[in-house]
């Protein structure tokens, strides 16, 4: 049984086929050893961006068994500044509602340029059961802090407390996205589960899939590059996978 969806990536619109019906138990692991992205599986965005910075597919590339996202330049309104964003969701990429998605990573130092890894819905905004779940944001230049975020329809975003750490090394962080709840953990240890959360928190329902990406700055707590920032700031993605 194959599912049509549709995912939206800037001004294109991307058809895929779900190769997996939604209880159809499965693993899948991207270790990207090729020379570039499997584009049945991967997209990168092509996006003007409010601050007048972009996403670019050039800013994108496999090299060395990682795929790295990068980020260029350093005017401190952001346009004309460059950065790459790619999604786990084309015809036999992951597209599915609930399982555990993992990924082992590192950034680059450099302030106005952010790295967020998350699930983002195959569906829009007004579709029941809408939500988005951030694994990952680092809006600080020196890579030191990371937050994960949980946003449910209906409700405001819920942000994890604050992780301290070296995140320029080697470290994996995971999503499980259940019906009742969702864990974010880091290196093994769970940094935010929702039971646990003060108030009840209304977890999505709709297919969602992987993204990474480089936010440029200015952007709410991003700030802007500055002369300190490198000329390129890169996140390094070392393997990615899904389990049902």
């Amino acid at each position: 049984m194959c599912t049509a969806l549709a995912v939206t990536l800037g001004a294109a619109t991307v058809s895929r086929r779900s190769e997996h019906t939604a209880d159809a138990a499965f693993t899948v692991t991207e270790d990207f050893s090729g020379t570039a992205l499997d584009q049945m599986q991967w997209a990168a965005h092509q996006t003007q961006r409010g601050n007048g910075s972009s996403w670019s597919p050039g800013m994108v590339r496999v090299d060395g068994g990682e795929l790295q996202i990068s980020g260029v330049g350093r005017n401190p309104s952001g346009r004309g500044n460059v950065a790459g964003a790619v999604c786990w969701c084309r015809e036999h990429g992951v597209v599915r509602t609930y399982g555990v998605w993992e990924l082992r990573a590192k950034f680059d130092v450099g302030a106005g340029y952010a790295p967020v890894m998350g699930l983002y819905p195959d569906a829009g905004q007004d579709t029941a059961g809408w939500g988005f779940l951030t694994l990952a944001r680092l809006d600080d230049g020196e890579r030191r802090a990371m937050y994960p975020v949980v946003r449910g329809a209906g409700g405001g975003p819920v942000d994890g407390a604050a992780v301290i750490g070296d995140f320029t090394t080697w470290n994996t962080y995971s999503i499980e996205w259940r019906a009742d709840f969702v864990t974010i953990s880091l290196n093994g240890s769970v940094i935010l589960d929702t039971r646990k959360l003060a108030e009840p928190v209304t977890i999505p329902t709709v297919p969602m899939f992987l993204y990474v990406q480089m936010e440029p700055g200015p952007d709410g707590a991003i700030p802007a590059p500055g002369s300190q920032t490198p000329s390129q700031v890169t996140a390094h993605v070392d393997w990615a996978r899904y389990s049902s």
